[in-house]
């Protein structure tokens, strides 16, 4: 064997062995980072819930960085001019994370927005508790991580009311986008 047919039989078998150890990572980009890693990319996730409903109308400020956002601003517009349709589809992952995907199209902006939502787990000293976190935010800049404060798994808290809330699911529904936040 020459060192031409040497060096391709090396390459095929790194692409191999390269391709047998794909991850998938996500992080939010909120002072908190969140790693998903250990979603092998080999292992599907298995598809919970999809659906479509429409959008709520809301303000949205700008400041003269161009950053939007509900606070003190020199431009305010409305967050929709009318609605559109706001969809979803929701994926359970093997290791119990949820990541949700969802898009729509901001009237105002005038531009599509897709959004990744994570819910997971977290390790605190009252146990696992559930955080979710929204890259970006509807109007399209920023994103948010926060602590739930629900103890239990990411599909419970996906799926079920905690005492006088409603599901996860169900708020993403009805607010779904009510406006930034």
């Amino acid at each position: 064997m020459d060192k031409k047919e040497l060096l391709v039989v090396f390459t095929l078998f790194c692409v191999v062995a390269l391709c047998g150890a794909v991850y998938a990572t996500g992080t939010s980009t909120t002072g908190k980072t969140v790693s998903t890693t250990g979603l092998n990319a080999s292992v599907s996730p298995k598809l919970i819930d999809s659906g479509v409903t429409l959008t709520k109308s809301y303000i949205v400020k700008k400041d003269v960085s161009g950053h939007y956002s509900t606070g003190v601003a020199d431009q305010v517009y409305p967050g929709m001019e009318y609605p559109t349709k706001y969809y979803w589809k929701t994926y359970l992952y093997p290791n119990g994370t949820i990541i949700v995907y969802t898009h729509f199209y901001h009237t105002t902006l005038k531009r599509d927005i897709k959004q990744k939502i994570i819910i997971g787990t977290v390790k605190t000293s009252s146990g696992s508790m559930v955080y979710h976190s929204v890259t970006p935010k509807s109007w399209g800049s920023s994103s948010y991580w926060t602590l739930d404060g629900f103890i239990g798994t990411p599909s419970n808290f996906y799926w079920n009311k905690q005492g006088k809330y409603p599901s996860f699911r169900d708020r993403m529904i009805e607010y779904a986008p009510s406006g930034p936040g």
